[in-house]
């Protein structure tokens, strides 16, 4: 009797770009090799090591967002292979209300270290949440590489430092716009719908860096950026194509705040049919002062740009 054969490792929204470009049968070999469904030891350790994290979750309408988590050396524990721990449920300032994190609620994470540009993913579902305490089940666990990640050295600030008042908007005002224009990073969350991978539906979260400016403000509610060379996973891609909203995350590295948005989201494919941007459209935004108490050091871009 043969084994039945492995479940893909890219679901149909995945896959239908990595065909328009030519790799699928490529990704589907290595996609195999490098997603697994435990974290190795090197991933297990580097989680240990954070001090922020990055969340991807949904709200009760299935609307992601992007969260921050911070908390001491060691808020991160991993027990086995397979389960991730955070003894510290701080997300950093005010967030948006009807945040799911609930028993069996996906949930993706991406760990990142600013200072070495280093970053690991992982994504599954949450086993348990008990008060200050969210035991996370991986079922999927892969590294990126360091691409377009602008290196800073950042430290905890103030630590009785309050969050300023959320400010509630379906518009970006003059304030939002110049600081989206001038940002060089920001985090997206996008979900996919059951019956893909585990059976389940899932959420991812990522990165997206480039030079300031390289976010283009359009109008107080759209919004465009490129989508850089990358690894031809296509995660966030995919599950734009298959569920066309986003949560954003940008952080005002000199002052602490954060500012949430969520969006509806196109990819958008130029005349040669293999480069791309992405056209967001504001549905809501949330501007929170002072959410995150730490001092970062300016800069260093990323060589790739």
């Amino acid at each position: 009797m043969t084994s039945p054969d492995p479940a893909p490792a890219f679901h149909p929204g995945e896959q239908q770009l990595q065909q328009r470009l030519g790799v699928r049968d490529k990704m589907a070999a290595i996609g195999q090799r490098v997603i697994r469904d435990y974290m190795p030891e090197q991933h297990r350790t580097f989680f240990s090591q954070l001090r922020l994290l990055l969340i991807g979750t949904l709200d009760g309408e299935g609307q992601p967002w992007a969260l921050l988590f911070t908390g001491p050396d060691g808020f991160i524990t991993s027990p086995d292979s397979s389960t991730l721990c955070l003894t510290s449920t701080a997300i950093a300032g005010p967030h948006p209300g009807g945040i799911v994190l609930e028993t069996g609620a996906p949930i993706g994470l991406l760990g990142l270290d600013f200072a070495t540009r280093r970053r690991n993913r992982a994504n599954g579902q949450i086993l348990s949440r008990h008060d200050d305490h969210v035991e996370i089940r991986v079922t999927e666990s892969f590294g990126n590489c360091p691409k377009y990640i602008q290196s800073r050295q950042g430290e905890p600030g103030s630590a009785h430092l309050l969050p300023g008042e959320q400010h509630h908007a379906c518009t970006l005002d003059d304030r939002d716009q110049q600081w989206i224009a001038e940002a060089d990073t920001f985090f997206i969350a996008s979900s996919f719908p059951p019956g893909n991978r585990s059976g389940r539906a899932g959420v991812d979260i990522s990165h997206r860096g480039g030079k300031p400016g390289f976010v283009e403000v359009i109008d107080n509610r759209h919004l465009r950026f490129p989508d850089y060379a990358g690894n031809h996973f296509f995660n966030t891609l995919g599950n734009l194509t298959l569920h066309p909203r986003a949560g954003l995350l940008f952080i005002d590295f000199d002052h602490g705040d954060l500012l949430y948005l969520a969006v509806d989201a196109a990819v958008i494919w130029n005349k040669d049919s293999q480069s791309h941007s992405i056209e967001l459209t504001v549905r809501q935004r949330i501007r929170v002062a002072a959410a995150l108490p730490w001092q970062w050091q300016p800069p260093d871009y990323s060589p790739f740009l």
